[in-house]
């Protein structure tokens, strides 16, 4: 199945690299050349794929054996779960607690080096390499996309925990007042999934996150957007308490809409966190393909 729904177009152009990024909604290979300039790249729809058991493993290896030329000397996989070392310890994609040694497995079948991170340390890991950060900083990588979850750099070192668990803040629970249920999980809260299904909560009404965000100066959607920058805010500022970092870098789909909420949650962080405290900077990731060229560096 996976050989025909994916197939790059390269042309006369020599990949070096291949990463594979499989998220939530979308899976998309990428090409790169020595320099990890993009070359080309095709996304389908992650339901395509085989999740939820051990089958996506062969998936994967036949969507790298369709798209492999002489030329490619290292592949990559950003997906989401608990990954160390290649080793993914756990994964929804994959049907639970796998402990899959996926890179050893995959470097051994295709006969090339392989990488595999979460697919939120892979965007970070772009952010560090390919995203103006200087090498003495330390970053929070706050990924707003089909969930949460964060990663945290110092001096280019990832904190990454011993299951490589480290920001893997949706797995927890917060009380929203303006919800009949009153607690609400992180991940259903600051996501696309998340800013739906709190728009559902308020107004009963569903609505996809774009649009919320474009109405974000009318009535219904005003409290919504409110409610979001409020949580994530706090969110940034308890993370500042324990990382204390220099920049603070939101990637994930919600950034395409940052200009309706991004100078509310600067002001509701700054006046949670002391100025001495305060990273220095809270900005949006404007890397594409982030999660395939994290893939793929070493």
């Amino acid at each position: 199945m996976a050989m025909n729904v994916i197939k790059l177009h390269l042309g006369k152009a020599r990949a070096a690299f291949l990463g594979l990024d499989i998220g939530g909604t979308k899976t998309e290979l990428c090409a790169f050349t020595a320099s990890h300039r993009f070359i080309v790249s095709q996304a389908i729809s992650t339901s395509e794929l085989p999740r939820g058991s051990l089958d996506l493993v062969p998936a994967i290896r036949a969507i790298f054996r369709e798209n492999l030329t002489p030329t490619v000397k290292r592949v990559g996989v950003a997906m989401r779960g608990l990954v160390v070392d290649g080793n993914v310890a756990y994964s929804s994609l994959l049907g639970g607690e796998v402990n899959q040694p996926l890179a050893g497995n995959l470097s051994r079948e295709l006969g090339l080096p392989v990488t595999v991170r979460n697919d939120v340390s892979a965007q970070a890991v772009a952010e560090l390499r390919f995203g103006g950060r200087a090498p003495d900083e330390s970053m929070l990588f706050v990924n707003l996309g089909t969930g949460l979850r964060l990663s945290f750099f110092d001096h280019g070192r990832q904190l990454g925990g011993k299951k490589g668990g480290a920001g893997e803040v949706s797995l927890g629970s917060i009380f929203i007042p303006e919800v009949a249920e009153g607690s609400i999980a992180l991940s259903d809260l600051l996501s696309g999934k998340g800013i739906s299904n709190l728009h559902r909560l308020l107004t009963g009404e569903v609505m996809d996150p774009a649009e919320i965000f474009r109405r974000a100066k009318q009535s219904s959607q005003r409290e919504v957007v409110e409610v979001f920058c409020r949580e994530l805010a706090r969110l940034l500022a308890h993370a500042t308490f324990f990382y204390n970092p220099h920049v603070i870098v939101l990637g994930g789909s919600l950034t395409l809409s940052a200009d309706a909420y991004l100078s509310r949650v600067r002001e509701l962080y700054c006046a949670q966190v002391i100025p001495l405290l305060q990273a220095e900077e809270i900005t949006v990731s404007r890397l594409e393909h982030g999660g395939c060229l994290g893939a793929i560096i070493k």
